[in-house]
């Protein structure tokens, strides 16, 4: 069952208290006391904080909600995951973690990052009907990713447009004031363009060592989680370590999870995506954090699972618009990564 850590929950029942909404009401709602918000090993299941979000909505009637809670957004109250960001190299590098590593503290949705030569995407996918609920909410995880992007970045995150899939709240000033800019509602997907020359800029908290450690820590944990039921995280996993031998097939994977394929696929239908969707996002992601060292094309399409370096090349100007040696010298030139 998707749900996410009990402390993201603690913005939501502290703005809305002070609008007058009861919090043991919300606790209830979200099926715990609210001395257990700030357990980080507490999960919440999704439904229940969508169910939470439409409570307090329908008592305040407040638009600016989703934004108010998203601003309560640090590193801090992320977790590992926080601290992994924080810590890379690159903004690039922490988007990176930021999609492979949000199951660690919410997996009812993902982050899916799309590099490109001026305008680089971070969607955000998270399935299921529009309600009330979950219309809010996906806008304060929007909210909240810029939030912390700029606590950790020296001039802040440079956006060219944030997208939501739903209609406009009847106001949404809120909104707008909190990105700096017009937000486009009923568009074809949740998101935000980022102006790609920022990717290679420097966290402030950038140290390598430091990073490492973390990034060991991020990995134990996400190892954790798979083991407690998310199938799509496992199965990536084991796509990964699949991959050099070239793309593994799904009776592969399901051989080594001791299942068959047909519970498998059942399985990841259960959490909204597919085998071959894996594959491409693993190969996706691999690829991104693979260029920005030093490995040489042959090796990373080795890596990777693919034939040679043109089918390599062929995949990733597939998924970015460009080639990995356009990807590689925009990059060192602070354009892209």
């Amino acid at each position: 069952m998707a749900s996410l850590i009990a402390p993201l929950t603690q913005p939501l029942v502290y703005e809305a208290g002070l609008r007058g909404v009861d919090a043991n009401a919300l606790s209830a709602k979200l099926g715990c006391e609210p001395s257990q918000l700030s357990d980080p090993e507490r999960r919440i299941p999704i439904q229940n904080v969508f169910e939470a979000w439409e409570l307090a909505m329908r008592q305040i009637r407040e638009d600016r909600l989703p934004i108010d809670v998203g601003k309560h957004a640090t590193v801090a109250r992320f977790g590992i995951l926080g601290y992994v960001m924080y810590t890379r190299g690159t903004v690039a590098d922490g988007l990176s973690a930021l999609c492979r590593y949000h199951d660690l503290i919410n997996d009812s949705g993902r982050f899916r990052f799309e590099p490109g030569p001026e305008t680089s995407i971070v969607y955000w996918e998270r399935e299921g009907t529009r309600t009330l609920g979950h219309r809010v909410a996906n806008e304060q995880v929007l909210a909240a990713g810029f939030a912390i992007a700029q606590q950790v970045l020296e001039n802040g995150l440079p956006i060219r447009w944030v997208r939501f899939r739903h209609p406009a709240p009847r106001k949404s000033s809120g909104h707008d004031q909190h990105f700096g800019l017009k937000v486009s509602w009923e568009a074809a997907f949740d998101g935000v363009g980022i102006d790609s020359k920022v990717l290679s800029t420097p966290p402030l908290g950038r140290d390598e060592v430091v990073q490492g450690y973390f990034a060991e820590a991020a990995e134990q944990a996400l190892r954790r989680v798979a083991k407690a039921g998310s199938w799509a995280v496992e199965v990536a996993r084991n796509i990964s370590e699949l991959l050099p031998s070239g793309i593994p097939s799904v009776t592969a994977v399901a051989q080594r999870m001791n299942t068959s394929e047909r519970t498998l696929r059942r399985r990841l239908a259960s959490e909204k995506t597919t085998f071959e969707r894996l594959v491409v996002e693993v190969q996706h992601q691999r690829a991104v954090e693979l260029l920005a060292g030093p490995s040489t094309l042959s090796d990373i399409a080795f890596v990777l699972g693919f034939s040679d370096p043109t089918a390599l090349s062929r995949a990733f100007r597939r998924w970015t618009g460009l080639s990995p040696s356009q990807w590689r010298r925009q990059r060192e030139q602070g354009e892209t990564t």
